[in-house]
Protein backbone atom coordinates (compact mmCIF):
# COMPACT_ATOMS: atom_id res chain seq x y z
CA UNK A 1 0.00 0.00 0.00
CA UNK A 2 1.18 3.38 -0.77
CA UNK A 3 2.51 5.79 1.75
CA UNK A 4 -0.19 8.88 1.68
CA UNK A 5 1.80 12.16 2.01
CA UNK A 6 -0.26 15.26 2.62
CA UNK A 7 1.67 18.40 0.84
CA UNK A 8 1.19 21.32 2.77
CA UNK A 9 2.32 25.01 0.44
CA UNK A 10 0.85 28.23 -0.37
CA UNK A 11 2.91 27.70 -3.46
CA UNK A 12 0.51 26.11 -6.07
CA UNK A 13 4.27 25.41 -8.29
CA UNK A 14 5.60 24.04 -5.54
CA UNK A 15 2.55 21.62 -4.68
CA UNK A 16 2.51 20.48 -8.12
CA UNK A 17 5.84 19.87 -8.51
CA UNK A 18 6.62 17.79 -5.70
CA UNK A 19 3.08 16.44 -6.15
CA UNK A 20 4.16 15.16 -9.25
CA UNK A 21 7.89 13.70 -8.00
CA UNK A 22 5.90 12.20 -5.35
CA UNK A 23 3.27 10.32 -7.58
CA UNK A 24 6.03 9.36 -9.88
CA UNK A 25 7.89 7.48 -6.85
CA UNK A 26 4.75 5.80 -6.14
CA UNK A 27 3.23 7.67 -2.86
CA UNK A 28 -0.51 8.76 -2.39
CA UNK A 29 -0.26 12.69 -2.16
CA UNK A 30 -3.12 14.99 -0.81
CA UNK A 31 -2.92 18.51 -0.81
CA UNK A 32 -3.33 21.74 1.36
CA UNK A 33 -2.69 25.46 0.16
CA UNK A 34 -3.24 26.88 3.46
CA UNK A 35 -3.03 26.15 7.10
CA UNK A 36 -6.90 26.16 7.60
CA UNK A 37 -7.33 23.70 5.09
CA UNK A 38 -4.30 21.71 6.57
CA UNK A 39 -5.46 21.75 9.80
CA UNK A 40 -9.02 20.18 8.86
CA UNK A 41 -7.47 17.49 6.55
CA UNK A 42 -4.81 16.68 9.62
CA UNK A 43 -7.44 15.99 11.74
CA UNK A 44 -10.13 14.50 9.67
CA UNK A 45 -7.79 12.00 7.74
CA UNK A 46 -4.42 9.91 8.92
CA UNK A 47 -0.96 10.39 7.17
CA UNK A 48 2.49 8.84 6.85
CA UNK A 49 4.09 12.14 6.34
CA UNK A 50 3.51 16.07 6.32
CA UNK A 51 5.55 18.31 3.89
CA UNK A 52 4.70 21.44 5.92
CA UNK A 53 5.62 24.87 4.70
CA UNK A 54 6.55 27.14 7.46
CA UNK A 55 5.11 30.28 6.07
CA UNK A 56 1.34 30.09 4.86
CA UNK A 57 -1.75 32.01 4.69
CA UNK A 58 -4.44 32.77 7.98
CA UNK A 59 -2.84 29.76 9.55
CA UNK A 60 1.59 28.97 9.73
CA UNK A 61 2.90 25.82 9.40
CA UNK A 62 4.15 26.39 13.05
CA UNK A 63 0.49 27.06 14.22
CA UNK A 64 -0.22 24.04 12.36
CA UNK A 65 1.93 21.85 14.79
CA UNK A 66 0.74 24.30 18.02
CA UNK A 67 -3.06 23.46 17.40
CA UNK A 68 -2.37 19.67 16.91
CA UNK A 69 -0.64 19.01 19.88
CA UNK A 70 -2.77 21.32 22.19
CA UNK A 71 -5.87 19.32 20.94
CA UNK A 72 -4.15 16.12 20.83
CA UNK A 73 -3.62 15.30 17.55
CA UNK A 74 -0.80 12.67 16.84
CA UNK A 75 0.90 14.15 14.08
CA UNK A 76 3.00 11.67 11.37
CA UNK A 77 6.15 12.57 10.64
CA UNK A 78 7.17 16.13 9.80
CA UNK A 79 9.48 17.86 6.73
CA UNK A 80 9.89 21.38 6.95
CA UNK A 81 9.61 22.52 3.54
CA UNK A 82 10.61 26.43 3.43
CA UNK A 83 12.57 29.75 1.86
CA UNK A 84 12.69 31.33 4.80
CA UNK A 85 16.42 31.40 6.45
CA UNK A 86 18.03 28.33 7.48
CA UNK A 87 18.69 29.28 11.13
CA UNK A 88 15.07 30.34 12.10
CA UNK A 89 13.53 26.99 10.19
CA UNK A 90 16.34 25.27 12.61
CA UNK A 91 15.32 27.11 15.49
CA UNK A 92 11.54 26.38 14.86
CA UNK A 93 12.02 22.68 14.00
CA UNK A 94 13.54 22.22 17.23
CA UNK A 95 11.16 24.27 19.21
CA UNK A 96 8.93 21.59 17.79
CA UNK A 97 11.20 18.66 18.16
CA UNK A 98 11.22 18.33 14.24
CA UNK A 99 14.47 16.76 13.08
CA UNK A 100 14.00 17.07 9.25
CA UNK A 101 14.01 19.97 7.28
CA UNK A 102 14.40 21.51 3.81
CA UNK A 103 15.40 24.50 2.33
CA UNK A 104 14.02 26.01 -1.10
CA UNK A 105 15.03 25.66 -3.57
CA UNK A 106 16.30 21.44 -3.71
CA UNK A 107 16.59 18.68 -5.90
CA UNK A 108 14.15 16.19 -6.69
CA UNK A 109 16.58 14.07 -5.36
CA UNK A 110 17.01 15.42 -2.08
CA UNK A 111 13.20 15.51 -1.38
CA UNK A 112 13.35 11.93 -2.18
CA UNK A 113 15.93 10.87 -0.71
CA UNK A 114 14.58 12.66 2.73
CA UNK A 115 11.55 11.34 2.44
CA UNK A 116 12.73 8.05 2.43
CA UNK A 117 14.51 8.44 5.36
CA UNK A 118 12.09 9.59 7.39
CA UNK A 119 9.35 6.53 6.12
CA UNK A 120 12.00 3.71 6.44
Amino acid sequence: MAKKILIVDDDSNIRTMNGFILMKHGFDVCFASDGATALARIHKENFDLILLDLKLPFVSGSRIIEVSRQQNVKLPPVIVISGLDEEFVKEECDRFGLREYIIKPYTQDALIERIKKVLS
